[in-house]
Formats: C-alpha cells, sequence, structure tokens
C-alpha cells in the first residue's frame, strides 16, 4: 500500500475506530466511579452517545462526501475529526461533575470543535458557489451544531436565559445536536441517494429538507418568546420531517444492494416514525392537559429511538452505502 493509500485508509477508519470506542465508553458511563455518573437514557447519558459515538461517524460521513465530490480533504474537517476523541473525552468529565464553572469549562474544546465544523462548511459553500436544494441540509448541520454546543456550555454552566428552566436549556442543547446536527447530516445523505429516484420521491425529500431545516429555529423561537403557535409549528415541522424521511429512507433502503446497509437504514426510518409519533402524542397530550406519557418515560424513549435506532443505525447504513 503506498503513502497515499495508507494515509486514506487511516482516515477513513478514524470514524469507526472513535465510534467503536466511545461507545464502549458510553455503554459503560453509568458505572463510571465518579460523584455523579449519569444514570442510564437520562438526559446527560443520552446526550453522551452524540460526542462519543454519533459525531465521530457523522464527520466520517461528511470527509467521505467531499472524496466522493472529487474534492480535495477539507483541511478544517480533518482538523474537527483528530479533535473529536479528546473533545468528547472531557465532555464526558463534564458530565461526571457538578454543574458549574468546572464543568462548563470542559464543554469548551467542544465548542471549539462545532466552530470549526461550521467553518468547514461555510469554506464548503463558498468553493461551491451554490448550494443544491439535496445539500442544504448539510451546510444546515454545519451551522446548528455551534448553536447546540453553546446551549450544552450554558446547560454544564447551570446557567440559561432567565426564562429558561435547567431542563428546557438541556433539550435545547439535545435538539441542536441530534434535530440539528446528525438528524440534518441524514436529511443530506438521504437528498443525495435520491436523485434518480421517482419525482414525487424527491418532491417529499425537498419538503423533508424544508421542514428540517426551518422547525429547529421555529420550536426555539416559540419557546423563547412564549409563543405557542411557533412552537406547535415547530414541533410539526419536525415530526413531519421525521415522518417523511423514514419513508425516503426506506425507498433509498429498498434499492441498496447491500442486504446490511438496507437492514440499518429500514430500522433507522422505523425508529424515526415511532419517535415522531411518540413526540407528537406528548405534544397532543400537553396542547390538551393530559399526560398520556410522563416526561420521564418520553425523554427516555424518544431518546434512545433518537440515538440508538434512528441516528446510530442511520449513519452507519448511509456509511456502508458510501463504502459500497
Amino acid at each position: 500500500m503506498d503513502l497515499a493509500a495508507n494515509t486514506t485508509f487511516r482516515r477513513r477508519a478514524l470514524g469507526a475506530t472513535s465510534a467503536g470506542v466511545g461507545g464502549a465508553v458510553w455503554i459503560a458511563a453509568p458505572w463510571l466511579p465518579s460523584g455523579r455518573p449519569p444514570a442510564v437514557a437520562s438526559l446527560d447519558h443520552l446526550f453522551l452517545f452524540m460526542p462519543l459515538v454519533a459525531a465521530p461517524l457523522a464527520l466520517a460521513f461528511l470527509a467521505r462526501l467531499r472524496d466522493e465530490d472529487g474534492g480535495a480533504p477539507s483541511r478544517l474537517l480533518t482538523l474537527a475529526r483528530c479533535l473529536q476523541p479528546a473533545a468528547a473525552a472531557l465532555l464526558l468529565l463534564s458530565f461526571l461533575l457538578p454543574g458549574g464553572t468546572a464543568a462548563g469549562a470542559l464543554t469548551v474544546p467542544w465548542l471549539g470543535l462545532a466552530l470549526t465544523v461550521a467553518a468547514a462548511g461555510a469554506s464548503d459553500a463558498v468553493r461551491r458557489r451554490r448550494v443544491r436544494i439535496a445539500d442544504a441540509s448539510l451546510v444546515a448541520a454545519q451551522v446548528f451544531l455551534p448553536v447546540g454546543a453553546a446551549w450544552l456550555l450554558l446547560w454544564r454552566l447551570g446557567s440559561g436565559p432567565r426564562d429558561f428552566s435547567p431542563v428546557a436549556v438541556s433539550l435545547a442543547a439535545l435538539h441542536f445536536h441530534f434535530n440539528g446536527f446528525s438528524s440534518q447530516v441524514l436529511v443530506g445523505a438521504t437528498s443525495r441517494r435520491l436523485t434518480r429516484a421517482s419525482a414525487w420521491l424527491r418532491r417529499l425529500q425537498r419538503l423533508v429538507t424544508v421542514a428540517a431545516i426551518g422547525g429547529l429555529p421555529l420550536l426555539a423561537a416559540g419557546k423563547a418568546i412564549s409563543a405557542p403557535v411557533a412552537r406547535i409549528l415547530g414541533v410539526g415541522a419536525i415530526a413531519f420531517a421525521l415522518m417523511g424521511l423514514s419513508a425516503t429512507m426506506t425507498a433509498v433502503a429498498m434499492g441498496a444492494r447491500s442486504a446490511l446497509a438496507r437492514s440499518f437504514l429500514v430500522t433507522a426510518a422505523a425508529s424515526g416514525a415511532a419517535a415522531a409519533g411518540l413526540a407528537g402524542a406528548f405534544g397532543v397530550g400537553e396542547l390538551v392537559g393530559r399526560e398520556w406519557i410522563g416526561i420521564g418515560t418520553m425523554v427516555a424513549a424518544h431518546g434512545v429511538l433518537m440515538a440508538l435506532g434512528f441516528t446510530l443505525c442511520g449513519l452507519v447504513g448511509h456509511l456502508l452505502l458510501q463504502r459500497a
């Protein structure tokens, strides 16, 4: 193997290696010796899935897209991938400490990584001069990540806007990382695979792209200014995006030659649809004043579906399609 091929191999293996090690750490996190290990399926534990497992896979996918487009490897994206293991380890340490100045300081490297990813996305958009609708979600993913990292900093500092409860701040960090980053990557990945699909599937995917990008800012604005209509529209857009993406991702899965990739993508699609249904039921219950699903059950069930079922299986499925 020559030097260039060896470098490419190591660069591509970085994401899988980091995600594998991170997955083992994530499973062990609730039993780590510390003052306050995260409880299984708690908000803390579910969030840690992002830096330890989902982020290295999503960054690997973005790097491979650059290879597919025939561009030179992005130095900024490569830097972010190299920083990810250390930044994730510091985040883990942050969640093993009580909220405060020390815990907040440990999130700063992650914020730096997120800003590097955003700079890589902006640089790529400038290079292309025009962003295709199929790639709009990929650009949005890289923009939303530092927003989520800023909310994460506030979460671990134990601070936040005056009208936001600590739970609202933590949920903002979760939403901007999962719905804002990894889900947008999956929307963009699916759009890339539908270029030769039927016209109605492509139209549906365009609607999914718009809803996925617009839903999160609507939801955030609705909470920030106490506007129920904006919150309802935001939740509705996110739920529609998840349901629509489940349909288009299933179509991509059915056309995949790899049985393993097909299995992962179908699992991701089913998980996304179930998570959207659960969120919709919880939201309607809130509107009519009925607690059909307790907040603890909602967080655990929705979080596991989104993290393990939708995000992990979706990213692995698309990475397998790239390799094929």
